[in-house]
């Protein structure tokens, strides 16, 4: 099935390099697949997903019906920019759904140091922005059962952990109300999931990554890949 049928983006190039002669042998000199506006799940979509691969080993008779089944792993680069409003929108989508005055489950709720609920919080808004420096701040908005409206700003600076290629953050700068432990924690676990690339396990594909920096307001991700299957279905 077509690269085009398998997954939500609003434009989609694929660039294949070979020649006659090598598809008849199952060989492909490179591929470059570059999605934009990709959904990569219901609320996370990436601006800009660029894919290069390096010679990779096919069955020739899908090649020559236009689909790539390969015979053994290949590798490649992956860029990956994702943009303010829509990192806004999933970190908010994920972090609202775990508290809400909605649900008394006492996991969402905010305690006292003797484990007693003193608390329930309503998450309103979580807009995220980047700096020059690298660091994304992120500025929470909750409503608590017991009070007014609140409002904190933290700043959160990606950092790469040294021969392990994962993505952990430092927490740095803190503004107006505290932040509720249990609130920040939902917020950076679902931070380190994308940027660790989460969402693109158990798709035929290992990533490690290998650099995060901030790009004409985007966050981007390079990392580099080891492709054992194409999307098929």
């Amino acid at each position: 099935m077509a690269l085009s049928r398998v997954v939500e983006a609003d434009q989609i190039t694929i660039q294949v390099e070979t020649t006659l002669r090598q598809i008849i042998a199952g060989e492909i000199e490179a591929i470059a697949i570059q999605l934009q506006q990709f959904l990569v799940r219901q609320n996370l979509t990436v601006a800009r997903l660029q894919l290069q691969i390096g010679r990779v080993t096919v069955s020739p008779r899908d090649a020559r019906r236009g689909k790539i089944l390969l015979l053994q792993p290949a590798t490649g680069v992956l860029i990956i920019a994702i943009a303010a409003q829509a990192l806004s929108q999933a970190l908010f989508e994920e972090v609202h759904s775990q508290f809400s005055l909605r649900d008394q489950s006492p996991h969402n709720s905010i305690q006292s140091p003797h484990n007693s609920i003193i608390d329930q919080v309503s998450i309103v808004a979580i807009e995220c922005s980047f700096t020059e420096v690298n660091s994304i701040l992120i500025q929470v908005q909750w409503l608590p059962s017991l009070g007014g409206m609140r409002q904190a700003m933290v700043t959160l600076i990606p950092d790469l952990c040294p021969g392990s290629a994962r993505v952990e953050l430092i927490t740095q700068n803190f503004e107006f109300d505290p932040l509720p432990d249990q609130v920040l924690a939902a917020i950076q676990t679902s931070l380190v999931n994308i940027l660790n690339l989460r969402d693109f396990t158990n798709r035929g594909t290992e990533f490690e990554v290998q650099s995060i920096a901030i790009a004409n307001q985007q966050l981007v991700l390079h990392a580099n890949a080891e492709i054992f299957e194409f999307p098929s279905q």
